[in-house]
């Protein structure tokens, strides 16, 4: 049973970004990888009864039950009778931990709290960029992974596999001098043509704004990535508006993290932050060059 999904944001030579849905207890592993940028969908921003909905809907359960041994991974997994009996048991869990929420939120406590109750039988959605994948996929494909995580990491592979050889989620561009300082000092041009990566920016957007416009499209970028989800949470349709009251809200309040997926690439490769041979908008914005 196939519980972990990934889906292609953004390719181009060694850049990546991809939208994860995986179970929410095995995120902790995922986030031990430094070299990832990362936005996850957040307890703390959803309404308690969207929560129970989901739980209720559609909860996380394991793909396989294995039995107890010494040591962090099972080998034996559990007769049909046995994996039956822990289905049923978990799937109480999970009701038993709805009805938990409800008495919660009718107490008049904050989702916060409320919502951590929830979380073991929730799917987290992850919004992931990087250059590197090697060190994620040797500890992750091998056999003593956790099996939810070994199997994201296949769903990975997999989708990378299917866009190797495509271009998806960019935008080649004519960038000023002032907006790069460092890579015209190298080059000595007063404009470089290069590429931007710009998740969830559609055609229509770049009609509508314009390509030469490229930072405020990497700004609505990085507002949609904070959503972590192309729709809003309340299922309408992206706003260009709402969308840079978004991003002025992130800016002002030193919310960053979203914006570093939506990046310049340096033609000379270098390194910044986590990335090879690409900015992202945060570094810019740290940096004062954007």
């Amino acid at each position: 049973m196939n519980i972990c999904t990934a889906k292609c944001l953004v390719h181009y030579e060694n850049l990546w970004t991809f939208e994860l849905t995986y179970p929410r207890y095995i995120h902790s592993e995922f986030m031990t990888h430094r070299v990832f940028s990362r936005n996850a969908s957040s307890s703390r921003a959803i309404p308690v009864k969207r929560m129970i909905e989901q739980v209720r809907n559609n909860p996380v359960i394991p793909p396989k039950v294995f039995m107890n041994k010494k040591g962090m991974v099972g080998e034996t997994e559990a007769d049909v009778v046995t994996a039956t009996e822990f289905y049923a048991l978990w799937g109480e869990a999970a009701e038993n931990a709805c009805k938990t929420a409800e008495m919660m939120e009718r107490m008049g406590i904050h989702k916060q709290h409320v919502n951590r109750i929830l979380e073991p039988f929730q799917f987290i959605k992850v919004i992931v960029t990087a250059t590197e994948w090697y060190n994620f996929f040797a500890l992750r494909l091998a056999p003593d992974a956790q099996p939810e995580i070994r199997q994201l990491a296949r769903v990975i592979y997999d989708e990378m596999d299917r866009y190797r050889n495509k271009e998806v989620g960019v935008l080649e561009v004519s960038i000023p001098r002032k907006d790069c300082p460092d890579i015209f000092a190298r080059m000595g041009a007063d404009k470089v043509h290069t590429i931007v990566s710009l998740p969830y920016i559609t055609d229509e957007d770049i009609k509508e704004i314009g390509k030469d416009n490229y930072r405020q499209l990497m700004k609505i970028s990085a507002a949609r990535c904070a959503r972590v989800s192309y729709n809003n949470h309340d299922g309408s349709n992206p706003d260009l508006e709402k969308d840079m009251k978004l991003y002025d809200r992130l800016y002002e309040g030193r919310h960053l993290s979203p914006m570093e997926h939506a990046c310049i690439q340096d033609p000379d490769y270098r390194k910044y932050a986590n990335l090879n041979g690409w900015k992202s908008l945060r570094y810019l914005v740290e940096n004062y060059l954007l």
